[in-house]
């Protein structure tokens, strides 16, 4: 009976594990982007926003947006993208849904030119090269 125990004991333990570990490598997605318009508050030096459209066409969690007369699908607006990925051809990222309660406004969005996109998302982590070397965003 003891033998029976600890076996269905062990087996509770690995499947808490399997679930658990499981949980956390399905919350983490890759996404392929290219940057479509950068929102800057002051300069060049400082990025307010980025908007970025996913690439992955099976993955449709963003909004659609005109913009100068063309119309984009699945578009995000990042609020901490790395200014030293704004000039790459392709990014590649995974992130974190944020609501727009969250943002802190600045002065600038009433004095500079401001697009925006429904969907806003905070960048973990990032890189130019493939989703295999994704670094994470400090």
């Amino acid at each position: 009976m003891k033998t029976i125990t600890n076996i269905l004991f062990l087996c509770g333990i690995i499947m808490f594990t399997a679930f658990s570990c499981e949980k956390e490598n399905e919350d983490i997605v890759c996404l392929e982007g290219k940057i479509i318009f950068v929102n800057y508050c002051t300069g060049e030096e400082d990025v307010f926003n980025v908007l970025i459209q996913i690439l992955n066409s099976e993955l449709k969690i963003g909004d659609t947006i005109t913009l100068n007369n063309q119309i984009f699908n699945n578009v995000v607006e990042c609020y901490n993208f790395p200014p030293s990925y704004i000039d790459k051809e392709r990014i590649y990222f995974s992130y974190k849904n944020i609501k727009h309660e969250d943002i802190k406004s600045r002065p600038c969005l009433h004095i500079y030119l401001y697009i925006h996109a429904e969907k806003g998302i905070y960048i973990l982590s990032i890189s130019d090269v493939g989703c295999e070397y994704l670094q994470e965003v400090k």
